[in-house]
């Protein structure tokens, strides 16, 4: 289930991409 996990947190990354996810 690890792939949810990672999934959820790509989500988070494109809605705070601009402050946050910068990889």
């Amino acid at each position: 289930m690890e792939y949810i996990a990672e999934f959820h947190h790509l989500s988070l990354c494109v809605q705070v991409a601009e402050t946050e996810c910068q990889q």
